[in-house]
Order: structure tokens, then sequence, then C-alpha cells
């Protein structure tokens, strides 16, 4: 269910723009599934998941929620549960992912810090891993995700020796 690419090193270099540094970025392929409603077909292996419906405040057919877990089936039904009850959304659907153990938190924060779902209020200004430069590559089904994100802007602005301004080029 997901092509694993996650421990593939790619370096970006741009020698004709002497102010962008060349780096090493950490480069996760994942391949999306649109699931529907039929979250029991998924392995209840470790993944990543999107939830669209339709919200009363952004329309039909809207990203609500990101997730990650290590048991993807159960927390699905969880969700589906939980959010048809309590919040009353309708025409759920379900695009998962497997990914590896280790990468679910961080590829799931930058996906919530660059698509900010309505229904999830964690990492929406940042993400959890800011040591190393990542790349998503997101495939198949992927919904309103882009093909490539990256948490590039947050490893920079939270590295006190290098301002904005040195990185974008902007003086």
């Amino acid at each position: 269910m997901c092509e694993d690419k996650t421990k593939e090193q790619t370096t970006f270099s741009f020698p004709e723009q002497a102010s962008v540094p060349t780096r090493s970025y950490h480069v996760m392929a994942i391949h999306w599934h649109n699931v529907g409603m039929d979250y029991d077909s998924l392995p209840d292996g470790v993944g990543v998941y999107q939830l669209y419906g339709d919200s009363e405040i952004y329309g039909p057919d809207v990203l609500l929620y990101i997730g990650q877990s290590e048991h993807l089936r159960s927390r699905i039904r969880q969700h589906i549960e939980g959010i048809t009850q309590a919040y009353h959304i309708q025409n759920i659907r379900i695009r998962a992912a497997i990914c590896d153990k280790s990468d679910r938190y961080t590829i799931e924060s930058i996906l919530i810090a660059h698509c900010k779902p309505s229904r999830n209020a964690n990492c929406l200004m940042s993400v959890t891993e800011k040591q190393k430069y990542v790349l998503l590559h997101n495939h198949g089904d992927k919904g309103v995700l882009p093909l490539e994100m990256t948490n590039t802007y947050w490893v920079e602005s939270e590295d006190p020796g290098e301002s904005q301004e040195s990185v974008s080029g902007v003086e």
C-alpha cells in the first residue's frame, strides 16, 4: 500500500544561485489510497490518513482532518464514530497510506502545517521534525495534497544563527 523510499537521501544543488545553500533531504514517498468509507479493508498497521467530508462552514468535500496511528484501521473507526455523532458531518471519505513507524509523526505534522485542516488543532503553525530536511512526495489518490511538501521553512526558522532574510535571499 506504500511505496517505501523513506530511507533515500537526495541532494539538491543550485549552482546558479550562490545565496541558496545546498541541502540534503530525507525523501519520503507516500502512496495514498482512497478507501471511501471502507476502512475495514485497511491493514491495521502504522499509517497516516486524511478525512474528507461536508462542512457547514467550508462547504462540500473538504479536508477536515489529518492523523496518524500505529493501528490505522482502529483509529479511523474511532474517528468515524466520533465525528459523525459529535459534529454531524456528512459524506465522510478517507484516504490513507501505510508508512514507517518512525516517520508517522513527521509526515503528519508536515501535512497539517501545510494544509491546516479545520478539525486539527495541533501542528498548525509548526512541524515536529526540525533536525533534518524532509521532502514528502504524495502519490496515488492524494486528494487536495500537493505533489511535494517540505519542512524547510520550519527547520530554517528555528535556526537561531540563520535569519529568514538570508535564507530567502531577500535583503
